[in-house]
């Protein structure tokens, strides 16, 4: 009877424990699945929109990096993403490659090296899990062509640097001369920035920095400056007059001549006059 009894006993037992043992080993197993299904949703990087400030740019070549400060950011957030999200004030840095899409103010084609600290950028990319941006495009809202020229007259000129000034009524610019800028000017066959003259009155197009006032000259337009126009107007004028002294002069000598022929005397030639040169 007592053996019946422990029999019994065990077998109520071994029904308690085994519910418990399931659990157990379900929390060991199934849990753990469900824990890392969670985990799976990991961030995946999306397209974000900046505009800000350029306040640093890591080279002079791409691949670069371009540190910019922000002002605006598209959307406000992304779904999973675990860091710092960006938000205007704060700064974020831009991964350009050969392959981000660079474009001027106004949508024109751009290149990198055209890219300054201070300028302000439009930029669109895919926000890192890092907190950095891959960027896709990146639009130069600081800089673009003109297209109509802009017009001044010369006041410095650096040849060495390659650099000329011109001021207008409302402006003062700098004007940076590359190799590939192209000169004009009446009379001057391929002119040069060494046929630049202060004084010079000249129009400009290129593409324009506004804010810092300057100008990377792709053609320049020479004009004649008020000093050059006076000097060849007296040039020609000192022309016309040594014409004249010339024949003055040799209607003068024969006069003298046919008097001393009358007079029985000895022909006296006149000394020529002496003339001015004008000089530059």
């Amino acid at each position: 009877m007592k053996k019946i009894i422990y029999l019994l006993s065990f077998i109520a037992l071994l029904g308690l424990a085994l519910p418990a043992l399931a659990n157990e080993d379900a929390a060991a197993t199934g849990s753990a699945e469900v824990k890392s299904d969670k985990a799976v949703a990991v961030y995946e990087p999306r397209v974000v929109n900046f505009r800000g400030q350029i306040t640093g740019i890591s080279g002079s070549v791409l691949p670069a990096d371009v540190t910019l400060k922000l002002e605006q950011v598209s959307p406000k957030k992304l779904k999973n993403y675990a860091g710092t999200f960006p938000a205007k004030g704060n700064s974020i840095v831009l991964h350009l490659t050969s392959d981000t899409k660079s474009v001027r103010k106004y949508s024109g084609q751009a290149d990198f090296s055209e890219l300054a600290v201070g300028d302000k950028v439009s930029a669109s990319g895919k926000l890192q899990a890092d907190g950095t941006v891959n960027a896709t495009m990146i639009k130069d809202n600081s800089i673009h062509v003109t297209f109509n020229a802009k017009r001044g007259i010369v006041m410095t000129i650096d040849p060495a640097a390659k650099i000329f000034t011109i001021k207008n009524e409302n402006k003062e610019f700098k004007v940076y001369v590359a190799d590939a800028t192209k000169f004009a000017k009446a009379g001057v066959e391929k002119p040069t920035l060494a046929d630049l003259k202060i004084g010079d009155a000249v129009n400009v197009r290129g593409v324009i920095r506004q804010a810092a006032n300057e100008i990377n000259a792709d053609y320049v337009l020479i004009k004649v400056g008020e000093n050059e126009k006076q000097l060849k107007r007296l040039e020609l004028k000192k022309q016309v007059l040594e014409k004249a002294l010339a024949r003055v002069q040799a209607e003068l000598a024969a006069v003298l001549k046919k008097i001393e022929e009358l007079k029985g005397g000895v022909v006296v030639t006149p000394a020529p006059v002496a003339t001015s040169t004008v000089t530059q």
